[in-house]
């Protein structure tokens, strides 16, 4: 495994990356808030979600597929198959753009004038999503930081110098985020190389069939992480579903945690089981604990102070998204710890295995959204997310220790977990809308307590990290 030091410095770089494409927009909520409606903000969300689908579809896991074989390839190999991959996603990116945009005009209900910038928003994304992919195999993660971190400065300064000119409509919100994945990929630099010969049909079938698995997760992804605001706007209006999307972006802060790991764990993770094959597994198994504790303290971190984020940068009506916030930020770390168990069904290849778990948990959260919609409102919907990444989540584990062979073991450190558990349950209760310094300071001694439990339980990890020691294999 990489030098636990190397670990968290590469950590750190990719955090302000994200923290600056993400962060930014939570930072940004009171000036974005004065300038937009939340009608606006709906439409908007309507219309980025929409770029999200076309583009998760029409990518086919490439990206995916570039990780899970480049790492410990041959260079001859992994040069003829990163040309491939190359060729199909800028084939495929200019036939999503083309076909995705149109199909947006032709339906016409939503902002129709914002149909070039989809345009522009799903061909940047997808070919971003592949230049995130080159980056993390070559290990160039200040390139990456700086890719993401440009892209969202470019996208927020052309959302609030548009704003303030006067252009303060829905389209000004999906021009800025087509703006900034632009500017991501310029930043990116990707070396982009074609096969000198077409290459054969069978040759590119084995390239796609590797991540076709993700090309199926891929919607259904978006269906229990974005089909939500549509059905927010269906049966509450565009206003509510600004709201909604304003906890879904304020509960983002969760996903720079999972983003983090994600960038290095899956490469990492590919890089040594390539390396050492089924020996890898007792490793493997170690990290994947390490993590699950440190996504179990963010997300009481995300709990205890949700309160005052919502108090800090969301202002009337937007305020009301505090309603939203627990389920839609716990909802982010269930999907984080889901994804680093995916993450061996990855390296192996057997991704396809995980196809029943994602189509189940499309159709779970279907049926109780639906259900939720005529009973509970948006709250029904947020806490319906949850308990289908909870129900996703318990099947992969239930899948990997009985399949992979991969022994996630506890023992006495589940009290540890449990203790976790209970303090941010413990903080959901006393948690409300109205800032009061004393239930700052009582949550905050809270989670200080449980940050020191944790940092002792991790004391040999934490020992490697700033000795400069490799960690323990």
């Amino acid at each position: 495994m990489v030098n636990a030091r190397r670990f968290v410095t590469d950590g750190f770089i990719i955090l302000i990356g994200q923290g600056l494409s993400r962060g930014l927009g939570v930072l940004l909520l009171p000036i974005l808030t004065m300038v937009f409606l939340p009608a606006q903000f709906g439409m908007s969300a309507l219309a980025t979600s929409y770029v999200s689908f076309v583009s998760v579809i029409a990518l086919l896991g490439l990206d995916l597929t570039y990780l899970q074989s480049i790492p410990g390839a041959a260079k001859h190999d992994a040069d003829a198959t990163e040309r491939v991959i190359w060729m199909l996603t800028l084939g495929l990116a200019v036939c999503a753009a083309l076909i995705g945009s149109t199909a947006w005009w032709l339906w016409g209900k939503q902002t129709p004038e914002s149909t070039p910038w989809l345009a522009l928003g799903i061909f940047s994304t997808m070919i971003f999503s592949v230049c995130q992919s080159q980056m993390k195999v070559a290990r160039q993660y200040v390139r990456l930081a700086c890719a993401l971190s440009i892209g969202g400065i470019v996208m927020y300064a052309w959302v609030l110098l548009r704003g303030f000119s006067g252009f303060n409509q829905a389209v000004t919100l999906v021009s800025g985020y087509a703006m900034g994945a632009a500017a991501a990929v310029i930043v990116s630099r990707p070396s982009i190389k074609f096969p000198a010969t077409p290459p054969k049909l069978s040759e590119t079938w084995h390239i796609v069939r590797i991540g076709l698995a993700a090309a199926f997760s891929a919607p259904v992804f978006w269906i229990i992480s974005s089909m939500d605001r549509w059905l927010v706007a269906q049966f509450w209006g565009v206003s509510e579903a600004g709201i909604y999307s304003v906890a879904a972006s304020i509960s983002g802060i969760g996903l720079l945690f999972g983003s983090v790991v994600q960038t290095i764990w899956l490469t990492e993770a590919s890089r040594l089981y390539n390396a050492r094959g089924e020996q890898s597994k007792a490793i493997l198994a170690e990290r994947v604990k390490e993590i699950c504790f440190l996504f179990a303290l963010a997300w009481l971190a995300l709990i205890t102070f949700s309160g005052e984020i919502v108090h800090l940068f969301a202002k009337p009506p937007y305020d009301l998204s505090f309603i939203y916030l627990p389920w839609l930020m716990t909802s982010v770390i269930l999907y984080g710890l889901f994804q680093v168990l995916c993450v061996y069904l990855i390296i192996t290849k057997t991704l396809n295995k995980s196809m029943l778990i994602w189509g189940s948990g499309g159709v779970l959260f279907i049926a109780l959204s639906l259900l939720s919609s005529k009973t509970t409102g948006p709250v029904g919907i947020a806490a319906s997310q949850s308990i289908v990444y909870a129900f996703m989540l318990v099947w992969m584990f239930l899948l990997v220790r009985q399949d992979a062979r991969l022994y996630i073991k506890f023992g006495a450190s589940l009290f540890l977990m449990v203790t976790i558990l209970l303090a941010g349950f413990a903080m959901l209760i006393t948690q409300d809308l109205h800032f009061e310094f004393s239930h700052f300071l009582q949550r905050f001694s809270v989670f200080a307590l449980v940050s020191v439990l944790v940092a002792w339980h991790f004391k040999a990890q934490l020992h490697a990290i700033f000795s400069g020691l490799k960690a323990h294999e």
